[in-house]
């Protein structure tokens, strides 16, 4: 949780939701929940074109829909089940209710990560957008839930220009192994 990264999805949404909800990466789906959705790919992406589609926002906006990904350190000692009940709960504190996303955790890697998919138009019409006080706020959001689950490593300070939020996430990934070139000099 203490790394969020925002990708704008400009062309097919309908790839990032299937790849968010692989079921070999989300314990066989148990680690996804839906945000006025369900699990379920094919309803997912049904209910993002519908929306998009009755607001008619495909040609006037940039981003099909937003995907989220926030994840913590390799140092941490938190079971999946555990991180993605504190990704469900980040999610409804830094993203309107009336929003439709999908949320999963991947545990098929070296470090537990959450990615969410929302889509660019909330249920109301109303537009989302993730610009960089909304970043600032929801790396915030992020490190309280940290500290509160004590997970010291993955608290980043955004006021220090040469933190975490500085290094690329190929950086972060080496230097939490052990391997990066910068921390050795």
């Amino acid at each position: 949780m203490g790394l969020v990264k925002i990708k704008g999805i400009k062309v097919t949404p309908e790839k990032t939701v299937r790849y968010v909800v692989n079921r070999e990466k989300t314990m066989n789906n148990l680690l996804v929940d839906g945000i006025n959705c369900t699990r379920n790919a094919e309803t997912i992406i049904a209910k993002m074109k519908y929306y998009r589609k009755w607001y008619q926002v495909d040609k006037t906006r940039k981003n099909l829909s937003f995907h989220v990904i926030h994840s913590i350190s390799n140092n941490e000692n938190i079971s999946a089940d555990l991180f993605h009940t504190m990704s469900v709960e980040w999610c409804k504190r830094v993203f309107p209710e009336n929003v439709l996303a999908v949320i999963s955790t991947h545990n098929n890697t070296d470090s537990l990560h959450s990615h969410v998919l929302i889509n660019n138009v909330c249920l109301d019409g109303a537009s989302l957008t993730l610009d960089k006080t909304w970043h600032r706020e929801a790396t915030r959001i992020s490190n309280e839930l940290c500290q509160r689950y004590n997970l010291v490593h993955s608290i980043i300070d955004r006021d220090n220009p040469k933190g975490v939020q500085s290094k690329s996430w190929w950086e972060y990934q080496q230097a939490n192994k052990g391997n990066s070139w910068k921390a050795m000099l």
